[in-house]
């Protein structure tokens, strides 16, 4: 049923409940009894938790008792990541009844077994990551259904669904493959083999997390998943992958067979998967709520892939203790930054990277674009080396980033007593339009006049 013509019927029920006296109210409020309606106001962009809910105007103050839209905003982006886990059909629909509750001429509050129903699928997935389900939306203060508040709309299924369902129908959000990763004895990629008699059939596989005395190495290197739904779960998604078949499998181990709980179609282009996957290089999952940075994932498996002669290695790494600058090498990409540096930086040079090794990046001859007089001197420029004690762990992956052989970057820095400092690490093949764009206005602010 659509969500406005679910509402408006519950209001035109409340219309013919109102003469039946104050005898109905029950003994839940959770703003108290107002005698004039509180103004009605468009739902922004900012409440990300709500856009597209299904209407645009939302009552304020809200159900929760927050009076201003900041307020509202800010607090409800803290249950974004919940909604991402996809944990129940009706969380979005529960949380908005309270951070948006929908402008008629009544309020109207989600019912007690609509709360139950949300707390029930996600409490214990929000115990994992150590936070309880909040005492603001205890269930008990909501009121027992009735026709005048929102009730379940999506139940959930009395019977369990077959595993390969589950990990073939799971969405691609960000928090659900981190929590799945957390949850699962193995995770790996791989490419599709075959599936027939109900059997799914891997190629070889690149093994990101094997959970020590779960399972061994062996059990990973051509899986096969069984099952009598199999076909009938996967078969669909198994139909949609592209020529290579490459997915992205998590599962755990019962007894002597391996079930998977996410099987994900691998996509470079997804900018989800490349966060995720970069996360799970450092994310401590026996205390999830916080990305390491001072230690390394010891059941993570570091692959070692072919290699062709003078080719650098793709592997995983990790950048525990370094610092937000990271050597300029981890800085935005965007036109304000970059002049910003570039107008502030004592020198600017294009040149090629060497090598970068013991926490030292080594460059070739280089091209000054920018030398403030009394900084360094030209000599120091040529061919110059810049040393930070996260050098290799910070940098370590921009020559795999650089998009041509000559390994060209734009550097921008500053001169520190006798050393040089780097600000700014940029390849400049991968962004020429926004360098050139940088160029073009540092010369009309005055700070390059080259």
């Amino acid at each position: 049923m659509d969500l406005l013509l679910y509402l408006h019927r519950i209001l035109i029920v409340s219309g013919l409940l109102a003469g039946m006296g104050s005898s109905y109210q029950t003994s839940w409020n959770l703003l108290g009894m107002r005698t004039t309606p509180p103004p009605c106001v468009e739902i922004p962009q900012t409440l990300t938790l709500c856009n597209g809910i299904g209407y645009n105007q939302m009552r304020l103050p809200n159900l929760l008792g927050h009076d201003r839209m900041a307020e509202v905003a800010q607090q409800a982006s803290h249950w974004v990541s919940l909604l991402n886990l996809k944990c129940h059909p009706d969380t979005r629909l529960f949380l908005c009844s309270l951070f948006s509750p929908v402008c008629l001429d009544r309020l109207i509050y989600p019912c007690r077994s609509l709360c139950e129903a949300v707390r029930q699928g996600c409490e214990r997935r929000m115990n994992t990551y150590g936070y309880p389900w909040p005492d603001m939306v205890r269930c008990d203060q909501f009121p027992m259904d009735n026709d005048m508040c929102i009730t379940v709309q999506s139940p959930a299924s009395d019977e369990e669904e077959p595993a390969p369902c589950i990990a073939c129908s799971q969405p691609d959000t960000y928090e659900n493959m981190i929590d799945n990763f957390c949850r699962a004895d193995f995770v790996f990629k791989t490419r599709v083999r075959k599936l027939r008699n109900e059997e799914l059939r891997f190629r070889k596989t690149r093994v990101f997390k094997m959970k020590e005395g779960a399972v061994t190495i062996d059990d990973l290197k051509k899986p096969v998943f069984e099952h009598p739904n199999m076909s009938k779960c996967c078969g669909d998604l198994i139909g949609k992958l592209d020529t290579r078949g490459r997915v992205l499998v998590m599962g755990v181990k019962k007894k002597s067979s391996l079930f998977p709980t996410l099987i994900i179609p691998w996509e470079n282009s997804n900018k989800v998967i490349r966060k995720a996957r970069k996360t799970m290089k450092k994310f401590d999952c026996s205390n999830p709520a916080t990305v390491l940075t001072t230690s390394k994932i010891t059941n993570f498996i570091k692959p070692k892939p072919k290699r062709r002669p003078g080719q650098r290695g793709r592997g995983w790494k990790s950048t525990p203790g370094a610092s937000v600058s990271c050597a300029g090498c981890n800085q935005p990409q965007t036109l304000k930054n970059l002049l910003d540096k570039f107008c502030t930086a004592d020198y600017v040079i294009k040149t090629r990277i060497k090598k970068i090794k013991n926490n030292k990046m080594k460059c070739k001859r280089s091209r000054i674009l920018k030398l403030e007089e009394g900084a360094a001197s030209r000599e120091e420029l040529i061919a110059p080396t810049f040393t930070h004690p996260n050098m290799t762990e910070c940098c370590g992956n921009i020559l795999e980033s650089v998009q041509d052989r000559k390994k060209r970057v734009i550097i921008m820095g500053d001169k520190n007593e006798a050393d040089l400092i780097t600000n700014l690490v940029l390849p400049w093949r991968n962004n020429t339009k926004l360098i050139k764009r940088v160029l073009r206005v540092a010369k009309k602010k005055g700070c390059y006049s080259r």
